[in-house]
Parts: C-alpha cells; structure tokens; sequence
C-alpha cells in the first residue's frame, strides 16, 4: 500500500490522506477473505480500487510538492480521492460480510455435523447399554442353569452312594458295608 501522502492547500495547513488507515481495513478483510473462496472476486475489485487511489492520491500529492498551492480544496482529483476512498470503504465492508455468511455457514455444517455424531454416539451408547444388558440376563439363565444341575447331580450322588451302602429294600447296610465295618472294628479291637 502506498504512503499517506501530504497535501497543502493553498493557505492551509497540510492534509493527511488516511491511507494507514485504509491500509488496516483492506488488510483485515483480505485476511478475512484469505480462507474463502467466494469473495475472491471482491478482492481483486478491492485491489484494483485501492491502486487506482493510491495513483491518484501520490499525483495530487507530486502536484502539491512540485507546485506549492496549486492543489486547492475543489481540485476535482480531491473529489476523485473521496469518491475512490468511500469505495474502498464500501468494498472492504462487502468483503466482510461475505467473509463472515461464509464463516456463519461452515459454522452452521459444523455444528449440524457435530449434533449429528452426539445422535449417533448416543445411539450407539444407548445399544451398547441394552447389549450389556442381554448379556446379563443370559449369563443369569446359564448361572441358574448350572446351580440346578449341580445341585441335582450332588442329589443323585447322595442317592448313589446311598443305593451303594444300603439295601434297596430293607434299608439296612449292604453285604459289603457290613463286612467292611466289621473288618475295621475287628482291627481296632486287636
């Protein structure tokens, strides 16, 4: 960007043309627009409007300092300066705004991309919770399923040990009980 040129009128004090300032705003909207597409047409309009001032605003400036007070205030190349500057203005705050519908929008994708992934996340917690859930049940059944049969096996064990010691009929020790009893008995006693 050009320097802010000085400009004496004729029987006044010297004027400053704000391009500093004018510099700081296009700078802020082209980094505003750096990122998106849409307003890079609006940047080489800008660009073209801000040279075109900067040309006129340095040849007032020559005229003014190789002819002291031939530049006065109805100089129409000062009316041309305005006119350039409020367009720069103009486009600078065009630039913004769709720098920033742009930003809004992709803000907007964002957020619905990310509501979308929370639904499916909690859906998919919610699956997980009822598959937790299935399994429970099914490993309560199995547990169930085992205490019965090990209970009934310990009951048929008991009742085998019983049908082996005593007779099935009588209910007293069998043959073979009897004989080993008294065998232990007889042993002890010798």
């Amino acid at each position: 960007m050009p320097s802010s040129p000085r400009v004496r009128f004729t029987g006044g004090a010297a004027y400053v043309f704000p391009m500093a300032t004018l510099s700081g705003y296009a700078d802020a909207a082209l980094e505003a627009c750096a990122h998106a597409e849409c307003c890079a047409s609006q940047v080489g309009e800008l660009k073209d409007i801000v040279r075109r001032l900067g040309t006129v605003s340095n040849e007032l400036a020559m005229c003014a300092e190789l002819r002291p007070g031939s530049v006065s205030v109805n100089e129409p190349q000062l009316g041309e300066l305005d006119v350039r500057f409020y367009q720069s203005l103009e486009k600078v705050v065009e630039i913004r705004m769709t720098a920033d519908a742009d930003l809004n929008s992709t803000v907007s994708s964002a957020t619905s991309d990310a509501r979308r992934i929370s639904d499916l996340l909690a859906a998919s917690g919610i699956g997980v919770a009822l598959m937790l859930l299935a399994l429970f049940a099914r490993n309560a059944r199995i547990t169930r399923t085992l205490r019965e049969a090990l209970s009934t096996a310990d009951k048929y064990q008991a009742e085998l040990q019983h049908q082996a010691c005593y007779d099935l009929l009588s209910g007293l020790l069998n043959r073979a009980q009897l004989e080993g009893r008294l065998f232990e008995k007889l042993q002890r006693a010798a």
